[in-house]
C-alpha cells in the first residue's frame, strides 16, 4: 500500500513535459540508428565489392593460371586416363576455361583411352563411354599417333556401323597397347577376323569377348607370334587356337570356357605363363586319362572353375597333372555338393605338397572338418583364405585360433585374411558360428599382445579382415575404468563381383593375381 500523496496538476504538467522530452530523445536516437545501419550496409556493400574485385586478381594471377602448358596437360591427361572416369570427362575439363579447353584439346595422350560401348535399346545412355562413330572418329583423331587402350562393343551395332568401328581401329593398329572386343553371336561377316590378322607390333593385351570364336573369326584363325611380337596377356569367352612361339611369350590367359581334352595343347608350352584363370574348365574322365603333366615353371596364379562330368570325379583331378614349383595363388570352384568329402580331399591332396601358396579360393569343396585341418597344416605360409559354399563347422576356426600345445606352432602363422561362406544345411553341425569367429580374433590378438609384452618375435601375423558370408568383424578401442578395452562388432558389407564371371569376395581379400 502506497502513502505517497496524489499528484497535483504541476506535478502532472512536469511529467508530461519529461515524457515527451525522452520520446524526442528515442526518436532521434532511433534516426541516427537508422543512419548508421544505412551508413553500415553501404560499407559492407563496398566491402564485399573490393573483395570480389580481389577475387577476380587472385584468380587471374593463381598459380593454376601459371602453369606450364604441359603440366596443365598432365593433369588433364591424369584425368581422363583414370580407370574409374568416365570417358567424356575430357567434354567436361575441355568447358571449365579457354586454357583448359586449350590444354585438353592440344593433349594428344589424354584422349588414348578409348571405350566405345552404344547403347542397347532397353538401356539409357550413359557418359561412362562413346556412343556413335562420330564420337570414336573424335578421340581417335584427336589422340594423334599416341599408344591407345580400345575397347569396343559392337553387338548393338548395324552391320555398316561394325565395319566403319572396325575400320577406324586398323587405322591405328601400330597405335593399340590394348584392344578389347565385345560381340554377341552375328551371321555376317563383320572383318574382326581379317583385322586381328593384321601386325599389331605394341599390342600387350587382347580380350575377345566374342560369343562364337569359330563363327565370328573363321574355322582357320590362329594368332600368330610375328603379327603380336609384344602380346603378353589374352581374354577370351572360349579356346583361341594360338602359335607356339606366342605361347611361350604370353604370361596371362583368360578363358571362359574350355575342355580339359585340349589342356596339354594349349599349355605345353605356356613356360612364360604367370596367372591361368579357366571359368568353365570341363573335366571328363577320357580327357584326364589322355591327360599329361603339364609344366608351368612360370606360374604364380591358378583359377579354375571345374565342372565335373559323372565319369571324372573319381579319378585323379587335374591338379595331379599340373606342375608349378612358384605357384602363390590358388582359386577353385566346383559345383557345391558334386563331389563326396573323400572325392574333394582326393582333388585337393597335391596342394598338400605345394610349399609356396600364400592364396587360397575354394569354393564348393565339402571336406570334413578333419580333412580342412589337415590341408591347412600342409600350408605353413598361406596368408588368405577363403571357403565359399563350405561344410565347416566351428572345430576349423577352433583350430585356427589356437596352438595344438604350448610347444607345437599355430595353424596359419601367417594368416591375415579370413573369409568363411558355409553352405546351407538343416543342421547347425555343418556350421561356422559368429562367436567362434570372435573367439578366433581375440586369441589371435592376445597372443600378439602378449608377445609384445614379453618383447619377443610375435608367433603369428595380425588379423587384417574376418569376414563370415556378409559380415565384417571390426575392431575398435574403447576407454574403460580398467584402461583400453577392445570391442568386437558385425558389420554388413556388400560382396562385389569379381571381373569376368568369378564369385562373390570382397575386394579387400580378391587379390587373385598380385
Amino acid at each position: 500500500m502506497s502513502y505517497a500523496p496524489l499528484p497535483t496538476a504541476s506535478d502532472i504538467a512536469v511529467s508530461r513535459a519529461a515524457i515527451a522530452d525522452r520520446e524526442a530523445d528515442i526518436a532521434r536516437i532511433d534516426s541516427r540508428i537508422t543512419e548508421l545501419e544505412n551508413e553500415i550496409t553501404t560499407l559492407r556493400a563496398l566491402a564485399a565489392s573490393a573483395q570480389n574485385d580481389i577475387a577476380t586478381h587472385l584468380a587471374h594471377i593463381a598459380p593454376i593460371r601459371r602453369l606450364p602448358f604441359e603440366i596443365l596437360g598432365e593433369i588433364v591427361t591424369l584425368c581422363a586416363t583414370d580407370p574409374d572416369a568416365s570417358v567424356q570427362v575430357l567434354r567436361t575439363l575441355a568447358s571449365v576455361c579457354k586454357t583448359w579447353r586449350d590444354a585438353t584439346l592440344r593433349t594428344p595422350r589424354a584422349w588414348s583411352r578409348i571405350k566405345f560401348a552404344p547403347s542397347y535399346s532397353y538401356n539409357p545412355p550413359t557418359r561412362d563411354s562413346l556412343l556413335t562413330i562420330r564420337d570414336l572418329n573424335e578421340w581417335f583423331e584427336r589422340s594423334g599417333t599416341c599408344k591407345k587402350d580400345v575397347s569396343l562393343d559392337i553387338t548393338p551395332l548395324t552391320l555398316e556401323d561394325t565395319i566403319s568401328a572396325l575400320h577406324l581401329v586398323t587405322q591405328h593398329l601400330n597405335e593399340l597397347v590394348s584392344l578389347r572386343v565385345i560381340a554377341g553371336y552375328r551371321k555376317s561377316d563383320t572383318g574382326l577376323g581379317d583385322l586381328l590378322r593384321q601386325a599389331m607390333p605394341q599390342l600387350a593385351t587382347l580380350d575377345l569377348a566374342i560369343f562364337d570364336v569359330a563363327e565370328e573369326l573363321g574355322s582357320d584363325f590362329r594368332l600368330d607370334s610375328s603379327n603380336l611380337p609384344r602380346l603378353r596377356t589374352l581374354h577370351a569367352r572360349s579356346r583361341i587356337p594360338t602359335a607356339q612361339a606366342l605361347q611361350r611369350r604370353v604370361e596371362r590367359l583368360f578363358f571362359d570356357r574350355m575342355t580339359i581334352c585340349t589342356f596339354n595343347a594349349d599349355f605345353n608350352n605356356s613356360s612364360s605363363l604367370c596367372v591361368l584363370s579357366i571359368n568353365n574348365l570341363e573335366v571328363n574322365a577320357g580327357g584326364l586319362a589322355n591327360l599329361h603333366d603339364v609344366d608351368l615353371p612360370s606360374l604364380r596364379a591358378l583359377h579354375l572353375y571345374i565342372i565335373f562330368n559323372p565319369d571324372a570325379v573319381a579319378v585323379p583331378g587335374i591338379l595331379h597333372r599340373i606342375n608349378a614349383p612358384l605357384l602363390e595363388t590358388i582359386s577353385l570352384r566346383i559345383e557345391s555338393g558334386r563331389l563326396t568329402k573323400t572325392q574333394a580331399a582326393a582333388q585337393l591332396q597335391p596342394l598338400k605338397t605345394a610349399s609356396n601358396i600364400r592364396v587360397l579360393h575354394l569354393c564348393g569343396f565339402w571336406l570334413s572338418d578333419a580333412e580342412t585341418v589337415q590341408l591347412l597344416s600342409r600350408l605353413p605360409t598361406l596368408e588368405r583364405l577363403v571357403l565359399l559354399n563350405a561344410k565347416a563347422s566351428d572345430k576349423v576356426v577352433d583350430a585356427l585360433g589356437r596352438p595344438k600345445s604350448t610347444r607345437s606352432p599355430w595353424l596359419l602363422p601367417h594368416l591375415t585374411h579370413l573369409y568363411i561362406q558355409c553352405a546351407w544345411s538343416k543342421s547347425d553341425k555343418f556350421q561356422v558360428t559368429a562367436n567362434a569367429m570372435v573367439e578366433l580374433a581375440k586369441a589371435r590378438l592376445a597372443a600378439l599382445q602378449d608377445a609384445a609384452n614379453q618383447d619377443i618375435e610375435p608367433p603369428i601375423a595380425a588379423l587384417a579382415a574376418v569376414h563370415l558370408s556378409h559380415r565384417e568383424l571390426v575392431a575398435t578401442e574403447s576407454v574403460t575404468d580398467t584402461g583400453l578395452d577392445t570391442i568386437w562388432a558385425w558389420e554388413y558389407v556388400l560382396a562385389t563381383w569379381p571381373e569376368r564371371g568369378w564369385w562373390a569376395i570382397p575386394n579387400g581379400i580378391k587379390e587373385y593375381e598380385e
